[in-house]
């Protein structure tokens, strides 16, 4: 049993800081205002990579339905984004900036509720409390703000950061509707992807354990513990039902890269100003986390009165811990800097609020005001350096998206903006054709001033290639056999050629599961090189057999060299065609055949 003075301790209530509550609601909402600010100055009107795959069920292609809601993107089920995203869109008139002004609904929603949480756990305001909006709303989250895509990180962190405010308010002894809204929490997590998956565990046996200490106890509520926990449970067991692993996710190759992942990711806690001493911010969060877990467990074993509460605490914040372990171990085999991706602060930013949360309720008092006020005044010196890098990622950004709008309003097809904005807009030109010609057609947002494609007529290559390098050519098969790193096929057009795109029909063996890394460049013969605007690379190229991939060049051409993959492997061409734009009237000239420019040249 704890002595009187531990008792004291919890039922403390701190002095009172005069005119706190308005401090922290008046940097609430200048946070606010500045990330939408942010988003409205910033944010692309244009899809980005994966809101892509939506295309179809936003203009009607493709009906909405459970199992496409339901359907692996990458590692992740969606189904809870995907909806917000679809329902976001057509009520922001289709302007793609939608889901980034949710994702600042759901970081202003978690700040506005940690501190409300907080205050009334406590007893009283804090100037610290706006350690919150400071942390989760500064321009550093840039790439979660600006690409609608990311609301699933919202989401998770809204949930997470959500439950945490609950229990800080009802968990000392939760009624049912505290158990309820748990249980919903609960359920919606694994419905935001694998960051939201993994935080379910945690907090089910939480659940269950208070469920069964209820049921024992003989008080009421054990069984909506038990029946909060089940709808999250199986729907975690229903995520691995017909799941495939990304071919493309790194593994871990060994303890040491997971824990130097982990440690990375978790100085994003403080934002990517710690990406360049990420040794000594990792540590740094480190160096606060474990105390905080320490405390939340001393808690609950010495003070039965606060031990749901500190329990329920301690497994949110474990819920965030599998979430770093469950990264480090799917991206520590990429390379050595794979856990500083700049889209993971805001995963890793809710460890350090839940730290701050939990000193201001249980800390000792000497320490309960200095612990989360030291976290705000890092946050403070570190908001400028943090809103600067993700000032300079808007900007970089905006660079890139305005000459897409100019290109749609001037009312160019979609061949031709793929091949100019590929690398911005989606790295398939495939599936970017497909979905500019879907939003084209449906007159959607600012797409409505494309223009359709013009027929194309095809005109084979049937020559050998001009030159190779770490590669043979059988001329019998058209097969590439790949011999070393970094490999080049070059084939030469008889003349200068206004070519749109070029149809690969493809073969392609590697020895492995993994997808090639496929590099296509063109050049004019005055040109001395092949120039890096004037090649797509690092594709990641399916494998296997009767393969067909379309390069969108829109651009004057002498040469075509292709790099298959960038490691030993072989590459059966089966159709190598230029697509050339047929004018209007269409001319019927029909198609002819390419021959080499250099026909003795043999293989090296």
């Amino acid at each position: 049993m704890p002595d009187a003075s531990a008792l004291d301790r919890f039922s403390h209530r701190p002095d009172p800081e005069p005119g706190a509550s308005w401090f922290c609601w008046g940097i609430w909402l200048a946070m606010t205002a500045l990330a939408i600010g942010f988003v409205c100055r910033f944010g692309p009107e244009v899809p980005l990579y994966d809101d892509y795959a939506l295309i179809p069920y936003l203009v009607g292609e493709q009906a909405v339905t459970p199992s496409a809601l339901w359907m692996l993107h990458n590692e992740h089920r969606l189904p809870l984004p995907k909806l917000v995203l679809l329902g976001a869109y057509p009520s922001f008139r289709y302007d793609f900036r939608a889901g980034m002004f949710a994702t600042v609904a759901c970081l202003c929603a978690a700040s506005a509720l940690l501190m409300v949480a907080t205050a009334r756990a406590r007893g009283g305001s804090s100037y610290s409390d706006a350690f919150f909006p400071v942390a989760l709303l500064n321009w550093g989250h840039s790439s979660n703000l600006l690409w609608s895509w990311q609301v699933q990180f919202g989401l998770s962190t809204l949930l997470g950061l959500g439950t945490a405010a609950l229990l800080a308010v009802e968990g000392k002894d939760p009624r049912r509707r505290a158990l309820v809204a748990s249980g919903i929490i609960l359920a919606m997590l694994p419905l935001c992807g694998a960051n939201g998956l993994a935080m379910v565990p945690p907090l089910a046996t939480w659940l269950v354990v208070l469920g069964a200490s209820r049921c024992r106890s003989g008080r009421p509520g054990g069984w909506i513990a038990f029946g909060a926990a089940l709808p999250g449970v199986i729907l975690t067991l229903l995520y691995f039902v017909d799941y495939q692993r990304p071919s493309q996710i790194d593994r871990a190759t060994g303890p040491v890269a997971v824990f130097r992942t982990s440690i990375q990711f978790l100085s994003l806690g403080l934002g990517p100003v710690a990406t360049d001493a990420w040794r000594i911010g990792g540590m740094a969060v480190v160096g606060l986390t474990i105390p905080s877990i320490l405390l939340l467990c001393r808690i609950g074993w010495k003070n039965p009165g606060e031990r749901t509460r500190a329990v329920g605490l301690l497994a949110v914040l474990s819920g965030f811990g599998v979430l770093v372990l469950g990264l480090s171990l799917g991206r520590a085999g990429g390379n050595e800097r794979s856990g500083l991706e700049s889209r993971y602060i805001t995963l890793a930013v809710p460890i350090p609020c839940l730290v701050a949360m939990s000193w201001s309720l249980y800390g000792p008092i000497a320490l309960r005001r200095l612990v989360p006020m030291c976290l705000l005044a890092g946050s403070l010196v570190f908001l400028w350096p943090n809103t600067r890098i993700g000032l300079e990622q808007a900007i970089r950004r905006k660079v890139q998206s305005d000459p897409v709008l100019a290109d749609l309003r001037s009312g160019m097809p979609p061949h031709a903006l793929a091949a100019r904005h590929s690398g911005f807009l989606h790295p398939s030109h495939d599936e970017l054709t497909r979905a500019l010609t879907l939003l084209q057609s449906s007159s959607v947002g600012v797409f409505r001033d494309l223009v359709p494609d013009p027929r194309f007529r095809g005109i084979p290559i049937d020559a050998s290639p001009s030159s190779l390098r770490l590669a043979r050519w059988d001329p019998s098969t058209r097969t590439i056999e790949v011999t070393g790193v970094d490999p080049w096929v070059t084939f030469s057009l008889p003349e200068r050629t206004v070519v749109a795109g070029i149809r690969i029909r493809y073969d392609h063996e590697n020895g492995g599961d993994g997808s090639a890394r496929f590099k296509l460049g063109w050049r004019r013969s005055d040109q001395p090189g092949f120039p890096p605007d004037q090649q797509y690379d690092a594709w990641s190229l399916p494998t296997g057999e009767d393969r067909t991939m379309i390069v969108w060049i829109d651009a004057p051409i002498d040469d075509v060299r292709i790099q298959p993959d960038n490691r030993p492997s072989t590459f059966r061409i089966d159709e190598l065609t230029l697509l050339i734009p047929v004018p209007s009237p269409p001319d019927q000239a029909g198609s002819s055949r390419l021959r080499p420019r250099n026909p003795g040249l043999s293989p090296g």
